[in-house]
C-alpha cells in the first residue's frame, strides 16, 4: 500500500509490490491505492503511465480506496508500505505492518518488518525494483514488461529523467538501467501503434520524462479544491491535524484564477477538519524559467498559539530558508490567520517541510 499522496510513484510501486510479492512468495496480496475512484483524472499523468503499462481504459484493475467492502479502521489484514513508513490515521492503530520499502526520513517504526528497506532515493519505484530484482529474473514466466514500464515510469518523473546533479541517486541509476530492456519502452517490447515508441524508434528517457511532466504540470482545468486534493498528505502530530497539500502554480497566477482563494483554503479546511492546513506551491517564473517554491500556512481561527509557534518555527528553519510575503497576499482577512512565504531554498520538498512541522509541533 502506497501513499494517500496518489502519486505516480506510489501508485506504481504498491501495485509492483504486490504483484512481484504474490508471484515470489504465492500468498494473495492486494495493491491498495489510497484515494477514491473519481480522483485518478486528477493526475493526468497517472493516466498516461498506466496508457504505457497497457492498464485497462476504466481502470478497473486498480483497487481503490472507496472498493474496500468495509471502514479502513476496521480492516483485519496486515500491511506493506511502500512509499511511506507510518501506518496512516484511518487505518487500525494496532494494524500489523509486515514489510517497509520507502524513500522518506525514517521514523524507526515497525523494526521486525521484512523487508525493511528505507533509503533516502529518488524514487521508492527503485527500491521496489532492487528488492526484486533476483526473483525477477527467476520467475517462470517472468513479470510481463508492463510491470517495470509502471516502475520506469515513476523513477523519470521523480528524478527529472535521471538528471546529473539532480534527485537521482546511484540505486535509482543501478534500477532504471536493470528495468529499462525488461520493459515496454525497449525494442524488443515497444509498442506497435507508435503510442510512445515503435521497435524501429524506441522512445528517449528524455521523451517518456518530458510526456510525464507536461501532463503534470497542466493544471488549468482544477479548481481550488482540485487543487488542494490533488497531492495531499495529512497526518497527526500531539493531537494536532496537519494538511499539505502540493500545487504546480505560483500563488499571484492562482489568486488570478480564484480570487475567492482564502475561502476555498476555508472550505478544504472544514472538510478535512484540520487544525492547520499547509499549501506547498511549486512552480517558474514566466520570464526566466526559474524555479520557485512557496509556502501558504492557514491555522484555524483562535489558535493564535498554535499559528505563532508554528510561523516562528518554520522562519527560523534555515534549511526551508524563508522569506515572508507582506499581506499575505490578501488572504489574511475576515479573521483568518494566514501566512505566506517565498521558500528560497527551491531544492526543499514536502520530505524537508513536513518533518520541520512535525519537530515543531513535537517540541
Amino acid at each position: 500500500m502506497g501513499n494517500e499522496a496518489g502519486d505516480l510513484d506510489t501508485i506504481a510501486s504498491s501495485v509492483a509490490y504486490s504483484y512481484l510479492s504474490q508471484r515470489q512468495k504465492s500468498h494473495p496480496t492486494i495493491a491498495l491505492i489510497q484515494m477514491p475512484r473519481a480522483d485518478l483524472s486528477l493526475r493526468p499523468e497517472n493516466l498516461l503511465a498506466f496508457k504505457y503499462a497497457n492498464l485497462s481504459p476504466a481502470h478497473d484493475d486498480l483497487f481503490m480506496l472507496d472498493d474496500l467492502p468495509v471502514p479502513t479502521d476496521t480492516l483485519k489484514t496486515t500491511f506493506a508500505l511502500v512509499d511511506h513508513n507510518r501506518l496512516g490515521s484511518p487505518f487500525p492503530s494496532t494494524g500489523t505492518v509486515v514489510g517497509v520499502i520507502d524513500h522518506h526520513a525514517d521514523e524507526g517504526l515497525y523494526p521486525d518488518a521484512d523487508p525493511r528497506d528505507i533509503i533516502l532515493v529518488g524514487s521508492a519505484s527503485s527500491l521496489v525494483a532492487r528488492h526484486f530484482k533476483d526473483a525477477w529474473t527467476s520467475l517462470d514466466p517472468p513479470p510481463p514488461p508492463e510491470v517495470a514500464t509502471l516502475l520506469l515510469s515513476a523513477i523519470f518523473i521523480d528524478t527529472g529523467g535521471l538528471k546529473p546533479k539532480g534527485k537521482a541517486e546511484k540505486i535509482d541509476h543501478e534500477s532504471a538501467e536493470f528495468l529499462l530492456p525488461l520493459s515496454t519502452f525497449s525494442p524488443s517490447h515497444a509498442h506497435s501503434d507508435g503510442s510512445i515508441g515503435t521497435a524501429s524508434a524506441p522512445p528517449s528517457i528524455a521523451d517518456i520524462t518530458e510526456e510525464l511532466s507536461t501532463q503534470k504540470a497542466d493544471v488549468s482545468r482544477l479548481d481550488s479544491r482540485d487543487l488542494l486534493r490533488r497531492d495531499y498528505k495529512e497526518f497527526v502530530v500531539s493531537g494536532t491535524r496537519v494538511g499539505l497539500s502540493t500545487v504546480p502554480l505560483g500563488p499571484k497566477p492562482w489568486l488570478e484564477k480564484d480570487p475567492e482563494l482564502g475561502r476555498a483554503l476555508d472550505a478544504w479546511a472544514e472538510e478535512r477538519k484540520l487544525d492547520v492546513a499547509g499549501v506547498l506551491v511549486t512552480y517558474r517564473t514566466e520570464k526566466k524559467n526559474k524555479k520557485r517554491r512557496g509556502i501558504i500556512l492557514w491555522v484555524r481561527p483562535g489558535e493564535e498559539a498554535l499559528a505563532k509557534k508554528l510561523e516562528k518555527g518554520l522562519e527560523k528553519n534555515k534549511e526551508l530558508d524563508l522569506d515572508p510575503m507582506k499581506g499575505a497576499m490578501g488572504l489574511a482577512e475576515a479573521g483568518r490567520r494566514v501566512k505566506v512565504w517565498d521558500q528560497l531554498n527551491t531544492d526543499a520538498t514536502r520530505k524537508v517541510v513536513a518533518p520541520a512541522i512535525q519537530a515543531i509541533l513535537e517540541a
